[in-house]
């Protein structure tokens, strides 16, 4: 019966020091939450230009394709009737980029791109030399930000996003771990890349945005007293 006894009560220990520990996790974790604050920096939006320029002289008969659309590799984006050419004869242009087909030329994207802007429209007659669109390839889409002065770094801070305030969405964007460039007013300016490239169509070259981030803080003392009495508890429970 004493065994029994014995038993019982190192079980009962044992399920009170266990949910002490569960209760003081819980509020670990919720301080933890907490101390990752929200901050937000200045950000602009930083988009190279791509511009599509017209090899031969000749009228714009299709242009299928619209400011802010995603448009793919290899994807015609216009088909441009020539004048003066000869059946035999290929003008000498970027065979990739435009294909000629007696009379007639089909321009092909280059680049996974936005179109970013349509200088002419169809029917359109273009000289050699002008540019008729202007794309913004994905893959040169970035995010220009500054910490602000001090001794801020960036490995300060994890989950970097912009947000569009138009449509109330938040876009996830990774931090180049490189080193800062300095601007003219002193301060230091980082690069973050879109985590998904597609998200950059939604933003326009130049766009003033808020970075927000996650400020990384160190818990471990906090962590340490707490386990210290957690043990000391266990300790004066078995006694």
């Amino acid at each position: 019966m004493k065994k029994i006894i014995k038993i019982l009560k190192e079980l009962v220990f044992f399920l009170i020091a266990l949910l002490v520990s569960s209760v003081l996790i819980y509020f670990i974790l919720v301080r933890l939450g907490e101390s990752a604050s929200n901050v937000v920096f200045d950000a602009t939006v930083e988009k190279a230009e791509l511009r599509i320029v017209s090899p031969v002289f000749g009228n714009i008969e299709t242009l299928p394709v619209s400011e802010g659309q995603l448009i793919k590799k290899g994807d015609p984006i216009a088909i441009i009737n020539v004048f003066g050419i000869n059946s035999n004869e290929t003008p000498n242009a970027d065979s990739q980029m435009f294909k000629f087909d007696k009379d007639k030329m089909t321009v092909i994207n280059p680049e996974d791109s936005i179109v970013a802007k349509k200088i002419f429209a169809e029917n359109t007659v273009l000289k050699p030399g002008v540019d008729f669109l202007v794309l913004y390839p994905i893959k040169d889409s970035n995010v220009k930000f500054t910490l602000g002065f001090g001794n801020t770094k960036l490995s300060d801070f994890y989950e970097y996003s912009i947000k569009d305030d138009n449509a109330g969405i938040s876009y996830s964007v990774i931090a180049n771990d490189t080193l800062p460039v300095n601007g003219e007013n002193g301060q230091r300016y980082y690069s973050a890349d879109f985590k998904n490239i597609e998200d950059s169509k939604n933003f326009y070259n130049g766009q003033k945005v808020h970075l927000a981030a996650k400020r990384k803080t160190s818990d471990n003392t906090l962590l340490s007293k707490i386990m210290l009495q957690l043990s000391s508890l266990v300790f004066r429970i078995k006694r």
